[in-house]
C-alpha cells in the first residue's frame, strides 16, 4: 500500500507505531504555521493501548506570548485531512501549568514528546 493510499484508508490505525506518519503530518502542518511549540501525544496511543476505535490525542504547547486563536485558524485552514478522529489541544504553557487545570493533572504523566524532540 502506498503512502497516499495509507492516508486515505478507512480503517483506523490500531498500533502506536501505525500513528507515526499521521503524527508527523500534523506536526509538519503546524510547523508551517509556527515552529515555536512543543507537541505531545497522550491518551491511548501514548499508553500503547489504542484500538481501532481510538482517536489520536495531541497537545500542542506554545509560549505564553503565542496567539493561540490565530495559530489555530491558520492551522485548521491548511492542515492535511486525516480519515480518523483526532483530538488536538492547543494551549499556552501558562494554561497547561495552571494548578486548576484538570487537563494537566490527568495528562501530564502519560505524555510522549513528538516535537521538537521525537521520543515516540
Amino acid at each position: 500500500m502506498s503512502f497516499s493510499e495509507n492516508l486515505l484508508r478507512t480503517n483506523n490505525p490500531t498500533q502506536p507505531s501505525e500513528y507515526f506518519e499521521y503524527i508527523k503530518i500534523l506536526v509538519d502542518d503546524l510547523v508551517r504555521v509556527t515552529p515555536d511549540f512543543k507537541a505531545y501525544v497522550f491518551g491511548s496511543v501514548a499508553n500503547k493501548t489504542s484500538t481501532e476505535d481510538s482517536d489520536l490525542d495531541i497537545l500542542f504547547l506554545f509560549p505564553n506570548t503565542a496567539d493561540i486563536k490565530e495559530i489555530r485558524r491558520k492551522f485548521f485552514s491548511t492542515k492535511t485531512k486525516l480519515h480518523f478522529e483526532t483530538d488536538l489541544v492547543f494551549q499556552t504553557e501558562a494554561q497547561f501549568e495552571n494548578p486548576e487545570s484538570l487537563f494537566d493533572q490527568t495528562v501530564s504523566e502519560a505524555m510522549v514528546e513528538v516535537y521538537p524532540n521525537w521520543k515516540f
